[in-house]
Formats: C-alpha cells, sequence, structure tokens
C-alpha cells in the first residue's frame, strides 16, 4: 500500500514539474485583429487544421514558445480545450486599443500586409489616406491590411 502511495505521489509531482516548465518558457501576447473579428486556434500548426477554439481583439494569449509554420503554440486556452496553434501574425506584444478613425501615411510608400509582418498585399503612396480600426505599438489594422504605426499620422501628428 505505501508502495502505491509512493508511486501517486511521484506521478503527481511529475505533472507538476512537466506543467511548471511550460510555464516557464511561457511568452505573452495580445491579438490584434479589427475589433469585431475572431482569430481561430487550430489543432495544428496549419491552416486547414481543424478550429477548436478562438480569441478576440485584445485578448492576452499565453504561448510555450513553440513556433511552426509561422503559428505559435498557445497554452492555457480556457474552455474544453488546453491547447492549440494560432498564427503569429496576428498577435502583438503590447496591448492593441480600439481606434477608429483615418490617418495619413507619410515617409513614402508604405507596405500594406496580410498579418503583421506578413506577405505585402498593396502600397500605399505618401499623403493617402486610410481608415484605422485598431493599433497597437508597432501596428495598425486599417482597411487595407497591417501597416506599420510609425508610417502613419493623424493632423500631422506621428503616432
Amino acid at each position: 500500500m505505501k508502495l502505491v502511495l509512493l508511486l501517486v505521489v511521484f506521478l503527481v509531482t511529475m505533472a507538476a514539474v512537466v506543467i511548471m516548465a511550460d510555464y516557464a518558457s511561457a511568452e505573452e501576447y495580445y491579438v490584434l485583429c479589427t475589433p469585431e473579428a475572431e482569430v481561430n486556434v487550430r489543432e495544428r500548426p496549419k491552416l486547414k487544421s481543424p478550429i477548436v477554439a478562438c480569441y478576440f481583439f485584445g485578448d492576452k494569449v499565453i504561448t510555450d514558445g513553440k513556433e511552426e509554420n509561422g503559428f505559435v503554440h498557445v497554452i492555457d486556452i480556457r474552455g474544453e480545450v488546453s491547447e492549440g496553434w494560432i498564427y503569429k501574425g496576428l498577435l502583438v506584444g503590447d496591448r492593441p486599443v480600439a481606434s477608429p478613425g483615418r490617418a495619413q501615411v507619410f515617409g513614402g510608400r508604405v507596405a500594406c500586409r496580410k498579418y503583421a509582418d506578413g506577405k505585402i498585399q498593396k502600397w500605399l503612396e505618401d499623403g493617402s489616406g486610410v481608415m484605422i480600426y485598431a493599433i497597437s505599438e508597432e501596428w495598425c489594422v486599417t482597411e487595407f491590411g497591417y501597416i506599420k504605426t510609425e508610417f502613419l499620422t493623424v493632423n500631422s501628428k506621428v503616432w
């Protein structure tokens, strides 16, 4: 009986060590998308993988640092599923704010991307007007895609 009890204590201790190891390398991010959108968490790091959960604009996301195919491994999901994969281009290091309004591009041609640090889908010329939906310290979500905050101005004031 004592041997069984010792085995149970050992297994519980090992499980705690594994869980703590996951959190030791944990990184925090925030979801950056349009305020009314949701971002999918997938079963595996592939776009066609089944969706197991979702996050919304500004939600805090905790990862264990694992990356694969442009996705990061998410842990500590509340709900039926405790882990999954989310596309890293939809995450930023600081909490974004909803910021509807107009801005102007400055500093020459500026790239609009599908995601933060993602593929360029359009170029905007200096002086072009854009509608801003959300902003973080580094990125803005606009009607044309993601634009680096440093290339936008409102009333001649740089962000």
